[in-house]
């Protein structure tokens, strides 16, 4: 079989171990719609059933095969199933999996480190042995290894370099660049003691081009700016946010992953009260920092809708407070709510108005949004915070030819809703298929469980097109760094 045979993919048979992951799974969809019949292998097969569906929904030809690669009875077994499920396999892809083990990368000891990479690379030594003998005696065949160590934002990895500014006397200095994990910090630091702290969350991406792009960061230039004049911090101007945002993606470009893998850079900047301050006044000292880290797709099984949990007994923040600023203690405020209703089974907390528990204000950390004739409904309130990514999707939804309104939104029309979802920046838009109120045990429903609407999947395919590259930016949100 000629090199060309061989990645024309029309006709061939593809095992796909470790396809419950982020790239194992880009890999099944990808080979399947050019024409490949794929076979799906991983320990969950639930998911596998799921992902074979979706493949056969879009004309693909998919099998799913449970298999766990720690085990070599599993791993012989399964190549047995396969035998009598294909012909000859012409194509392994060897993904290794990392992308399952703890993500909190700073917290494991090296021989925990040496234990995961020990087991998940003699699971690969083992389906990569068995798929080679297969196609050693039907003389063709490729093995293609990766390793699925993008996972999403819930730990910390260590990437190259940081970026930092420290307003001092009156005056922001220039940016620094930096290699360290840590900062300095005085015990009296006013962030330590009164809160005097806010962070923005941004992403960037590579394109089909290979270009990498940042999205729409003057938007959170400028609310970090309100943040900041929100608790008596020094604003850090727009043009020392743009600029250090940018040097560190670019100084990390190495961690950007690659178009296609559904990964994406996250960047963290963080302003902090780093002046000494024991009594309840702003500081005179502030650090303004940078950092970036590689994250996976969100939707690890695919862009499905969630349930959500009202709460009653929970706020997130009050009216007149600091619910409209991105500052540390709201996130704090939500998280003994959020375990909660993820010990319940639900994806997240839908939080009402403080004041008269009436009206929806934040679906955890995001913003609501409602779909009804022909009009996109998000919630209008000084508690919620402006999110830039709903900010978007109302300009995408004018495009389309949809009205918008922001205003209040009482509980209750949620039974007017044909579609619902939240949008964010981690997710861009998680779609809802229930919101369930313990307290009066109604349940709203949208749609059904495993399909998101068509209205939410064109807003989601659009926006993240463009953040991509794959659809034209005629709004200029993107910019695009050389």
């Amino acid at each position: 079989m000629s090199s060309e045979q061989l990645f024309s993919l029309q006709g061939k048979t593809a095992l796909i171990s470790g396809a419950s992951s982020g790239l194992g799974e880009h890999f099944a969809r990808v080979m399947a719609s050019a024409g490949a019949t794929v076979v799906v292998a991983a320990r969950r097969f639930d998911k596998l059933t799921e992902l074979v569906k979706e493949i056969e929904a879009e004309g693909g030809s998919a099998h799913a095969l449970e298999m766990d690669v720690t085990l070599p009875e599993s791993v012989n077994q399964a190549f047995e199933k396969l035998d009598g499920m294909i012909g000859n396999l012409d194509i392994l892809v060897n993904n290794a999996g990392l992308s399952s083990t703890p993500t909190k990368f700073l917290d494991m000891e090296e021989d925990m480190w040496g234990y995961l990479l020990d087991v998940n690379l003699k699971g690969a030594w083992r389906v990569g042995r068995q798929a080679g003998l297969r196609m050693k005696n039907q003389g063709f065949g490729a093995i293609i290894n990766t390793a699925s160590m993008y996972s999403h934002c819930t730990g910390i990895m260590k990437t190259d370099y940081n970026i930092r500014c420290v307003f001092r006397d009156g005056k922001w200095g220039d940016l620094e660049v930096s290699t360290e994990q840590t900062i300095p910090l005085h015990i009296g630091a006013t962030c330590l003691h009164y809160g005097q702290q806010s962070f923005e969350g941004l992403k960037a991406y590579t394109g089909a081009d290979g270009r990498i792009r940042i999205f729409r960061h003057e938007e959170n230039a400028k609310r970090m700016i309100g943040s900041a004049r929100g608790i008596l911090m020094a604003e850090v101007p727009e043009s020392i946010f743009m600029e250090a945002v940018e040097k560190a993606v670019l100084m990390n470009k190495r961690f950007v992953p690659p178009y296609g893998t559904g990964a994406t850079l996250y960047i963290r900047p963080l302003l902090i009260g780093s002046g000494a301050q024991v009594g309840v006044r702003p500081a005179e000292e502030y650090t303004f920092l940078v950092f970036v880290m590689p994250v996976g797709p969100y939707f690890k099984s695919g862009f499905k809708p969630v349930n959500m949990m009202v709460c009653r007994d929970h706020d997130r923040a009050a009216p007149q407070g600091t619910g409209h600023l991105k500052v540390g203690g709201n996130y704090a405020a939500s998280m003994s709510s959020l375990a909660y209703a993820q010990q319940q089974g639900y994806a997240s907390t839908m939080y009402l108005d403080a004041k008269e528990k009436k009206y929806i204000d934040e679906c955890g950390p995001a913003n609501f949004f409602g779909i009804k004739d022909n009009t996109y409904v998000t919630p209008k309130s000084q508690s919620i915070l402006p999110s830039i990514t709903n900010k978007s999707l109302q300009a995408l939804a004018k495009s389309m030819g949809m009205k918008v309104e922001e205003r209040p939104v009482l509980l209750e029309e949620l039974n007017e809703f044909e579609e619902a979802g939240a949008c964010g920046t981690a997710a861009v838009i998680t779609p809802v298929h229930k919101v369930v109120d313990p307290e009066t045990g109604t349940t709203y429903s949208f749609g059904d469980a495993s399909t998101p609407g068509p209205v939410t999947s064109k807003l989601y395919e659009t926006l993240t097109g463009i953040q991509n590259g794959d659809i034209e930016d005629t709004f200029g949100w993107t910019k695009i760094l050389d």
